[in-house]
């Protein structure tokens, strides 16, 4: 019996053994040697985790090396604070697509407010994926929601549709809809899941147009005003307000005898709301140009219409539902003859629509968005000619401008110059003139004030003559 009980033992350990193996061997079919991933021996695997629910079958998570598409199947919390996901990828991870980022929101209903948060890869086997939420802090409170409304992978060349509009793409969405809550009750954790319904967009162009400045000698100050043109796969009759994510980096580049160099700011993620109400504005310093004003959400047809767009953009716009115009940065030229110059910009990358706000048959909704991450080109789509020669031709444009607004103030200003200048050149006939001018009002003025005077004269007169008369009498 005892011989019998050392071999069921040994049996049982060479199981062990075996089973590890394999999940080694899993691990490192689906993770490529360029995967970057974080110390797996500081965290449970992915099959351990997810065999905690008593409903979990491998056997539903099948190999399909073709379909680069992922599916998030649970989360949970760590006793630490972390937030992990676990992902399906039928592909394996071929071809470096890995999930990169997700969509969460920690609030619900009308404070619905998603965040893009960094994936970091903890382990996976086969098909399954563990993944820890980056810069993610679980809360304190008794009930924890997790509102997931998309997960990205890497971009894939020759797999992946490339843009023909000039712009690229760097992360593809995949749609998730699914609200997780999280409970803690007498120190134990429970979590239920419900799905929801989420909003694709459907087309996409990215690019911003740019706002001349004033005049300025050698400089040109002008504004870029960055937008994302869109079509969705539900018709919305009024849109309220939109979330939008983005990347800002400041570029400076300096040319000079010398050569060419280029500096780059740190990248900075940003994430805007957006309301129907809101509206920006910019005042051109320099001379000779008017305030611009726009609203950050308009129509398609309309932004296409208002807006001083190249022929290709605008009929990439026009098409498109709505445009949000959701950021402002400014563009300043410098330029010292002949080849000194200096361009300061902000550069935009990796666009991305979080969240809409929308009516239709007058039912309000507030959906997540299935949007890859996508940028627009460098040049603006109403390309400005800024060089020096274009400066000056501006310039003398402005001044035109200028004139045909004013004629009225031109004419008068011309006038008296014309007349300071024959006033100079005949001054001393001017002169003369109001010598004789002078003296012809002289004896006017002493023959109206003889003839003022005459009467009075007359009367002073005739009373000395009565009293001549009487002291003659009286004589």
């Amino acid at each position: 019996m005892e011989v019998k009980r050392n071999r069921l033992n040994l049996k049982h350990i060479i199981i062990a053994i075996l089973f590890g193996l394999l999940l080694v061997a899993g691990s490192l079919l689906c993770v490529p040697t360029t995967a970057v991933r974080a110390d797996a021996t500081q965290y449970t695997d992915v099959i351990t985790d997810l065999k905690k629910d008593d409903t979990f079958n491998i056997a539903m998570y099948p190999t399909n090396r073709e379909d680069y598409s992922l599916q998030v199947i649970q989360i949970a919390e760590s006793v630490d604070g972390e937030l992990f996901v676990y992902v399906y990828q039928p592909s394996r991870g071929s071809k470096d697509s890995f999930a990169v980022s997700i969509n969460i929101s920690t609030s619900l209903h009308e404070n619905l407010h998603y965040e893009n948060y960094g994936l970091l890869l903890i382990n996976c086997y086969t098909t399954l994926f563990k993944y820890k939420v980056v810069d993610f802090t679980v809360k304190s409170d008794a009930l924890r929601y997790y509102d997931i409304s998309a997960v990205y992978r890497n971009y894939i060349y020759g797999i992946d549709p490339e843009p023909d509009d000039g712009t690229s793409i760097k992360e593809i969405s995949y749609s998730v809809g699914q609200l997780w809550t999280a409970a803690s009750v007498l120190g134990d954790v429970s979590y239920s899941r419900s799905d929801f319904e989420t909003i694709e967009i459907t087309e996409k162009f990215v690019g911003h147009v740019r706002y001349e400045g004033g005049f300025e000698l050698l400089q040109n100050r002008s504004c870029d005003s960055h937008f994302v043109a869109f079509s969705t796969d539900k018709y919305i009759d009024k849109l309220f307000e939109a979330q939008v994510y983005f990347v800002r980096q400041s570029h400076k580049r300096e040319t000079t005898l010398l050569g060419t160099d280029d500096k780059y700011g740190e990248k900075i993620a940003d994430n805007v709301i957006l309301s129907y109400t809101d509206k920006v504005s910019f005042s051109p310093s320099g001379i000779g140009q008017n305030k611009y004003t726009w609203n950050r959400i308009r129509t398609g047809s309309e932004y296409a219409e208002k807006e001083n767009l190249s022929e290709d953009a605008k009929n990439k716009i026009k098409s498109k539902d709505y445009v949000l115009c959701f950021y402002e940065s400014d563009y300043i030229y410098k330029q010292r003859p002949p080849i000194e110059l200096s361009i300061t910009e902000t550069i935009v990358s990796d666009v991305t629509i979080l969240r809409l706000k929308f009516e239709t048959d007058g039912i309000m909704y507030n959906l997540g968005v299935v949007d890859n991450k996508q940028t627009g080109s460098r040049d603006p789509v109403n390309p400005q000619g800024i060089g020096l020669w274009e400066m000056i031709k501006d310039f003398f444009k402005t001044i035109g401008n200028w004139f045909a607004d004013n004629w009225h103030w031109v004419v008068i200003v011309i006038v008296g110059v014309v007349l300071l200048i024959l006033c100079i050149m005949f001054a001393p006939t001017i002169f003369l003139c109001l010598k004789v001018l002078l003296k012809a009002f002289a004896w006017l003025f002493k023959g109206l004030w003889w003839l003022i005077c005459l009467p009075f004269k007359g009367i002073a007169a005739l009373v000395n003559k009565i009293k001549e008369r009487k002291a003659e009498k009286a004589a």
